[in-house]
């Protein structure tokens, strides 16, 4: 996106710093685009006894205002998320990528981009000089024609505008902080390569365009459309143009489905997050769609890629181990910003991330190990002592439950034996008095007996 100058803008951006647990450094060049759209966050957290550190870079597409909203923003909305004070640090992540591209709906922020595109529109006309009296030596009136030309072309022109409708940024987040993982949050097309202490690639961000298969599917499934497509078009400057990726912050008129969760549009900022333990780690580098040039999207070249600027900046690291970051960044981009703007490659803006974990890092991991087993153990006490406690409690309670009935049982028994008596002592008083009866009856007998003889 954007126009190409017939020279390239070598202003170099250098930045080295570190703390106890981490250096790094970072770099970042215009080169042949006809404005910088590329801006990174960077935070190292300077008390020893905090671990924050917070790394990112945000290449803007279609303009600039996005990208730098990022980079002043970002931290700002991440350190507010509740999750992120719970250091529940994944969902802090992908929440807050989802939260900022809201916000871009509203009319604060809104503003504040607006006051951007105002800041850019000198820098503006003297793009369009860059572009257009380097070689072909326009005059003034010419020039005053191509600045009126553009200025009526720009959607940032139109009355009532929002400018995070037809701009936006990729991003992509690095977090290390109180925790014995790295945490990487993508959405868009600007890369990160982690490696271990041999240089070796242990894991990497993937690219959200529609080269790859899942986000076209994805894409075509927000469209609702029967028939698949290759792109996302949209008009600039009266003309189709492409959009280079699928996932990203603004280009809100991808995002105006009602119906469709704010993680299902066509363009989507939810991010892609990836954790690697940090005990692993020895590397990390960020990176702008701009250093990773050159057929990024064949997944075979994009591996090669990947290695061999990997490669080059490891063997540059070890050569010379007091060699500032930024410089070895500079030297990259020298070699790999396009001598021709005709050519396929190297015309991008570049920014990128150097960043190296000191050993005092797999310190901190493994006191957090440490805490963490004796954290778990003591879980599992607690678990042990609480299950014990419910046996306890239910072997008393089944105790109690077997004297119960033992109790009722007794209680029974005697009650039985009582009655047993009753009816004995019933059965012995009926036997008595029937006994009784036939004596009387007999002696009853006995007596007419005698009188009847007595008679005779």
């Amino acid at each position: 996106m954007g126009e190409e100058l017939n020279k390239p803008i070598k202003q170099y951006n250098p930045k080295d710093n570190q703390n106890i647990y981490l250096k790094y450094g970072l770099n970042s060049v215009q080169g042949w685009k006809a404005s910088m759209e590329d801006y990174i966050l960077d935070f190292a957290e300077s008390d020893p006894q905090k671990v924050l550190n917070i790394f990112g870079i945000f290449d803007g597409y279609g303009g600039r205002e996005i990208s730098k909203y990022l980079s002043i923003h970002f931290f700002e909305f991440l350190k507010n998320n509740e999750n992120f004070k719970n250091a529940k640090y994944k969902e802090a992540l992908s929440e807050t990528f989802l939260e900022i591209d809201k916000s871009f709906k509203t009319n604060n922020v809104q503003k504040e981009l607006t006051k951007y595109s105002e800041e850019f529109k000198t820098l503006k006309e003297q793009e369009i000089k860059n572009i257009y009296s380097i070689e072909e030596k326009a005059n003034e009136d010419e020039l005053k024609q191509m600045i009126t030309f553009n200025e009526v072309l720009d959607p940032r022109n139109i009355e009532n505008s929002n400018v995070a409708d037809f701009t936006g940024s990729s991003g992509i987040i690095i977090l290390i902080c109180d925790n014995k993982n790295l945490f990487i949050a993508n959405a868009g097309n600007s890369r990160c390569l982690v490696l271990n202490k041999e240089g070796v690639i242990i894991n990497k961000t993937k690219d959200h365009s529609m080269d790859n298969s899942e986000e076209k599917k994805r894409v075509n499934l927000a469209r609702s459309l029967n028939e698949e497509e290759d792109n996302i078009r949209f008009e600039k400057n009266k003309q189709e143009e492409y959009l280079e990726i699928t996932k990203g912050f603004g280009f809100m008129e991808f995002k105006g489905n009602e119906w469709m969760d704010q993680r299902d549009q066509e363009v989507s900022a939810d991010p892609d997050i990836i954790e690697v333990p940090l005990k692993e780690i020895k590397y990390i580098i960020i990176g702008s769609h701009g250093i990773f040039e050159g057929n990024p999207h064949d997944i075979n070249n994009e591996d090669n890629t990947n290695n061999k600027i990997c490669k080059y900046f490891i063997e540059e690291i070890k050569n010379d181990e007091n060699k500032n970051y930024s410089k070895i960044i500079e030297e990259y981009f020298e070699k790999n910003i396009s001598k021709d703007k005709n050519d396929e490659k190297g015309l991008d803006n570049m920014s990128c991330i150097i960043i190296s974990l000191k050993d005092k890092i797999q310190e901190f991991v493994k006191n957090k190990e440490i805490i963490e087993e004796e954290k778990r153990k003591k879980e599992e006490e607690e678990i042990k002592r609480k299950k014990e406690e419910e046996e306890r409690k239910k072997e008393e309670e089944q105790r109690k439950r077997e004297e119960e009935k033992k109790k009722r049982e007794e209680e029974r028994r005697k009650a039985e034996e009582k009655n047993k008596k009753i009816e004995e002592d019933k059965k012995e008083e009926e036997n008595k008095k029937e006994e009784g009866e036939n004596k009387k009856n007999e002696r009853n007998e006995d007596n007419n007996k005698i009188g009847e003889d007595n008679n005779k």
